[in-house]
């Protein structure tokens, strides 16, 4: 990932859009999907957005829900661009996100993805967010993050790895940045194969939010487009996070861990977050958010997609505070909590390298 310091690269003949609900139809995306020579350099793709109120939570910053629902559409891009008009781009894992910092109202939000590798029908993209200030016209990265994109054929199902091109790389910065990418593929195995999500129950208690999933929520292939599941997890970690603050405290959301999306959500179904804290540390707790799809006509539940989402709380002056502990009251409780530990060393031992 980028480190904090590092300042994003300039854009590329950016594509500006003036709401994100422009960008889930393929139409509006044909010039930017031309002139691609196999490179990495040749799939990116950049967009820009500006930030409205209405995009703001509570605090007077962009919901990270928001942020998130751009990064995949934009992570989704390069991988569309690499393959081209006959193949469907679903999004199989988002990495985890790091908000380095808030966004205001009326900041210039700039999506930068490009490709990372290509395994055959499946491949990375680099996604890094970056903002130019209204007010000051200061540029620094906000976000950043990799996803992991799976391709369908017409049919919908999975394509042949042999009919996918291969990524070319041209610098010696594409190929340390595909073997990269070959550690973090080895990372997300190793996660999760020891940092499993436990699901909740009845007996866990945990918070329970119901939408209905409609047609203004699809992507091309008529499923729930990715960046609405992610903010909706957003949203209701959220709530369970500003639920356990302290009096006069808020919640900010620094981190959105790896996101597995398990299988699509159909239009028409009633989407269903589950939601609880799983870990409280001295000033933060991390909050577990599971998805289901419950489809009325065949009474079928359908797993959808699980995460971790981490919340700081600050007082009044935005200094970090520290939490109420949160004490595990099940068996299953105490587990997750226990793989909320597993899950930081893991992380923190991927960062080393």
């Amino acid at each position: 990932m980028l480190s904090h310091s590092q300042e994003p690269e300039e854009p590329m003949a950016p594509v500006v859009y003036s709401a994100a609900e422009s960008l889930r139809t393929s139409a509006s995306l044909n010039d930017a999907l031309t002139s691609v020579d196999g490179s990495p350099e040749g799939s990116r793709f950049c967009l820009t957005v500006p930030t409205y109120p209405s995009h703001t939570d509570q605090n007077g910053f962009a919901n990270a829900g928001f942020v998130l629902e751009l990064m995949d559409v934009g992570g989704c891009i390069p991988a569309k661009r690499h393959v081209g008009f006959n193949y469907h781009i679903v999004t199989a894992c988002q990495d985890r996100t790091d908000f380095l910092h808030p966004v205001r109202p009326w900041d210039i939000l700039n999506v930068e993805a490009q490709l990372t590798r290509v395994w055959g029908r499946s491949m990375e993209s680099r996604v890094c967010v970056w903002v130019w200030s209204f007010e000051t016209g200061q540029k620094r990265v906000i976000a950043n993050a990799y996803q992991v994109n799976v391709v369908l054929d017409k049919n919908l199902q999975k394509a042949n790895p042999d009919d996918i091109p291969p990524l070319l790389s041209q610098t010696e910065k594409d190929v340390r940045e595909a073997e990269a990418a070959d550690r973090r593929r080895q990372y997300r195995q190793q996660e999760d194969a020891q940092a499993i999500r436990i699901p909740f129950t009845a007996e866990d208690q945990p918070l329970v939010r119901n939408r209905i999933l409609t047609p203004a929520d699809a992507n091309t292939i008529h499923h729930a487009f990715g960046g609405i599941l992610l903010a909706e997890m957003h949203q209701a970690a959220w709530d369970v996070a500003q639920a356990h603050a302290s009096s006069g405290c808020s919640m900010l959301c620094v981190r959105q861990e790896r996101t597995n999306f398990l299988k699509p959500a159909p239009i028409g179904s009633i989407l269903v977050s589950r939601a609880q804290v799983v870990k409280s540390w001295n000033t933060s707790i991390d909050v577990q958010v599971d998805l289901d799809a419950f489809c009325p006509q065949t009474q079928q539940v359908i797993p959808v997609a699980s995460s971790l989402l981490v919340f700081v709380q600050t007082n009044q002056q935005g200094i970090p505070t520290p939490v109420t502990p949160w004490v595990p009251q099940t068996h299953s409780q105490e587990r997750r909590a226990e793989l909320a530990v597993i899950r930081r060393q893991l992380r923190e031992q991927e960062q080393g390298h």
